[in-house]
């Protein structure tokens, strides 16, 4: 019977710690938020109390026989030290250091003209297709051609040059 209830008990404890675990900040009493590196603490602490009630079963166990420590005082036990970790963890959400800051109410930003209510275009126009743009200008690039320095009858000049494809 213990085992049983140490197992479901275990098993609700481990499926609400691997939510914590995943889901990381989740809300609390009175609209607070428990952080996500405190919540996943918690979820760690929750995970581990099946395996910690096993485990120290087993070495009380190993240490002072079968008869000496009862499996649902151990299991009690590892539960009160899971509760009171939590508890800890969630210490600074519970009690804050500071009172929480009192938010201003902001005026609304003010509406923004309609851009095509506006008498004046928001933007440029286009230019027209009789407009020349320097970009795209139709006279090709002009380019000198590399000058070949060196010595006559050196192949080296020639050979430096990655473009020379003669």
């Amino acid at each position: 019977m213990v085992v049983i209830v140490t197992i479901l008990g275990g098993l609700a404890l481990f499926t609400l710690g691997v939510g914590l675990l995943l889901v990381g900040e989740v809300p609390f009493i009175g609209g607070t938020t428990i952080p996500a590196g405190r919540s996943r603490l918690i979820g760690a602490v929750w995970v581990s109390f099946l395996p910690l009630a096993f485990g120290v079963r087993a070495i009380c166990v190993a240490i002072f026989g079968s008869e000496a420590v009862d499996g649902p005082v151990v299991t009690a036990f590892v539960f009160s030290f899971c509760c009171l970790v939590t508890f800890v963890i969630l210490f600074r959400v519970l009690v804050p250091a500071a009172p929480p800051r009192e938010t201003t109410a902001q005026a609304p930003a003010a509406p923004q003209e309609n851009a095509f209510a506006a008498d004046e275009p928001a933007h440029k126009p286009m230019p027209k297709d009789d407009d020349i743009l320097p970009w795209m200008d139709d006279a090709p690039a002009t380019t000198s051609a590399p000058k070949k320095t060196g010595k006559k009858g050196s192949k080296r000049a020639v050979e430096d040059d990655p473009f020379d494809f003669t």
